[in-house]
């Protein structure tokens, strides 16, 4: 069995591939429908993210949930709550990818190999709709790959290469407002 995080299924997502669900993604779903719906200031979220995730730990059977189940989930709590207008804006927001850089620098353990690799990683995602991709753990990858106990600064020029990287590779998505943040 998987150990997954939150004590929250995984999202079957387009049917290619299995994500973990997060309270936050949840609630932005959650808040966006609802701004949709016209309410600004929807003072409901927290409480039904609540139910949601309890439901979702507790009483649901299984460690995989598919997209449009989950949506048909957030869609009928709701219509139970008596906000059917919203259910009727819902659309399960996209998620957001995430590339733990460190753990890619352990593996490949020369630059060119973890470039290659984040390449790979970089273009899987490309064929997925999401709304953004997280770069974690860029320091400690960069002193990984340099060999380095502590930030130097030959370290700096590396880093400056792979977040080059990672932005012209997502520059090639054509049209899509992918938001970036790297950390």
């Amino acid at each position: 069995m998987i150990a997954i995080p939150q004590d929250l299924p995984l999202v079957l997502w387009q049917n290619k591939r299995n994500v973990p669900l997060s309270e936050g993604w949840l609630a932005e779903t959650i808040d966006r429908s609802a701004l949709r719906a016209g309410y600004e200031d929807w003072p409901w979220t927290a409480e039904l993210l609540k139910a949601l995730v309890y439901y979702l730990r507790k009483e649901f059977q299984g460690t995989l949930i598919g997209s449009s189940e989950l949506q048909d989930l957030i869609r009928t709590s709701l219509e139970h709550i008596g906000y059917s207008d919203v259910a009727e804006k819902l659309t399960l927001t996209a998620p957001r990818a995430v590339i733990y850089l460190p753990e890619l620098a352990r593996q490949s353990g020369f630059e060119l190999l973890f470039f290659q690799r984040l390449n790979l990683y970089l273009e899987e995602i490309a064929w997925l709709t999401i709304s953004g991709v997280k770069i974690e753990g860029l320091r400690e990858a960069v002193k990984i790959l340099q060999h380095a106990g502590r930030w130097q600064h030959r370290c700096s020029g590396l880093s400056e290469e792979i977040v080059t990287f990672v932005r012209g590779k997502l520059a090639h998505r054509c049209n899509d407002d992918i938001e970036l943040v790297i950390v």
